[in-house]
């Protein structure tokens, strides 16, 4: 990972603390947004280096489903919301990002 990725790293604690601290909803919606792009390519490289090591078939399965970890905890967020829309259209997006 490269180096200024490491460093959005330390978003991840601030924006946790900024949600505990009750601040704005945007800050805490913007600090969240530039956390998770280092952790996604952290969960990229770990799956990566498993499926390396696990061979063809346990490593497409486990690119199969960490790959999609990002969707799966949104939709289980925003159903447990009653955010159906979101739903929807979280698994549309992952629909076409897949075919692209």
């Amino acid at each position: 990972m490269k180096q200024w990725m490491r460093l959005l790293l330390l978003f991840a604690p601030v924006a946790l603390a900024a949600e505990l601290l009750h601040w704005s909803p945007m800050f805490i919606f913007a600090t969240s947004a530039l956390a998770i792009i280092p952790l996604a390519a952290l969960l990229g490289d770990a799956t990566e280096a498993l499926a390396a090591k696990t061979g063809p078939r346990i490593g497409g399965l486990l690119n199969a489903t960490l790959g999609n970890a990002a969707e799966l905890i949104i939709v289980i967020i925003a159903v447990r919301a009653g955010q159906l829309s979101l739903v929807s259209a979280s698994i549309i997006g992952s629909i076409l990002g897949n075919i692209l």
